[in-house]
């Protein structure tokens, strides 16, 4: 996921120009959510009235460039839980989910959601 997550980082900020970037990162891992943004913090998964997922306590960071962006997602990524098999020493063993908000005030204009699947 490193390699497209290199390509999308100059874009969004290219197009949100003058909007705030905002981004979250988490991993499910043995059956348990984890904050790779905060220790590897577990959270509850919940389910609101309207059916949508909420993770209370998720943490979320606000980035300045692309290139703090990229940082983020690199510090996460390296937070990830990994073992090491046959074909590669660092290979993850979570499912991994970045979620990156595009805001205009307090208002969502955008989400972007990457999703790694370890291998699924």
């Amino acid at each position: 996921m490193n390699g497209l997550q290199e390509q999308l980082v100059s874009e969004v900020f290219e197009i949100a120009k003058k909007m705030t970037i905002n981004v979250t990162y988490f991993e499910i891992y043995g059956g348990r959510c984890l904050d790779l943004l905060n220790d590897k913090t577990v959270l509850n998964i919940m389910e609101d009235k309207n059916g949508n997922i909420q993770i209370p306590g998720l943490t979320e960071k606000t980035t300045e460039s692309a290139k703090d962006l990229l940082g983020i997602m690199e510090q996460a990524n390296a937070n990830r839980t990994t073992h090491a098999t046959v074909a590669n020493d660092t290979s993850s063993r979570s499912h991994a989910i970045c979620q990156i908000y595009i805001r205009k005030g307090e208002d969502v204009v955008g989400k972007l959601v990457l999703v790694d699947l370890a291998g699924s």
